[in-house]
C-alpha cells in the first residue's frame, strides 16, 4: 500500500513540474538610466572613414552588450554621449599578413580612433586609441581590429 502512495506522489510531482510554466517579463525604463550611452559617429560624412566608422560602431554596440552599459537610440535618452572619430585607418593586406606571418609592417591593419565622453555638464574625458592587427594563424581580420578598439574604449570608460 505504501508503494502505491509513493508512486502516486512521484507521478503527481512529475506532472505538476512538467505542467507548470513560469513566464517572467522585466520592464526597464531606459531614459536617464545611469549607464546609458549614445554612440555618435562623427566621421560618417567623410567617405573614406564612413564604412570603418560603422564597423567600429557595431563593434562598440556588441562590446557594450556584454557590459553594464546600455546603448541608447536617441541622445535625449542617454546619460552620456560617446563621440568618436576615425583619425587613421589602413586595412592592410590579410593575404600578406598570412604569408609573412605578421613580419611585414606594410601588411598590418591600423586603426586610430579619437573619442570623447560627453555628459550633461560637458566633456568628461577624451582619449585616443591605437590598435593594429599584424598577423596570426589566419592573418588577422578587420573584425578583430575593430573588436580590440571597442574593448579598449570600454576599458577607458570603466571609471564612469
Amino acid at each position: 500500500m505504501t508503494r502505491f502512495f509513493t508512486w502516486i506522489a512521484l507521478i503527481t510531482t512529475l506532472l505538476l513540474n512538467a505542467c507548470t510554466h513560469v513566464e517572467s517579463t522585466t520592464h526597464k525604463r531606459w531614459s536617464e538610466h545611469r549607464n546609458t550611452v549614445f554612440l555618435n559617429h562623427l566621421t560618417e560624412n567623410r567617405n573614406a572613414f564612413a564604412e570603418p566608422g560603422l564597423k567600429l560602431k557595431l563593434a562598440l554596440e556588441e562590446e557594450f552588450r556584454n557590459s553594464l552599459y546600455i546603448v541608447a537610440l536617441e541622445p535625449e535618452d542617454a546619460r552620456w554621449e560617446l563621440k568618436f572619430m576615425i583619425d587613421r585607418y589602413s586595412a592592410g593586406s590579410r593575404l600578406s599578413r598570412l604569408f609573412t606571418l605578421g613580419l611585414s609592417d606594410s601588411a598590418e591593419a591600423h586603426l586610430v580612433v579619437k573619442f570623447a565622453l560627453m555628459g550633461k555638464q560637458g566633456m568628461l574625458g577624451a582619449w585616443e586609441v591605437h590598435t593594429h592587427v599584424s598577423g596570426g594563424v589566419l592573418g588577422g581580420s578587420e573584425h578583430q581590429l575593430f573588436k580590440m578598439a571597442a574593448k579598449q574604449i570600454r576599458q577607458h570608460l570603466r571609471g564612469y
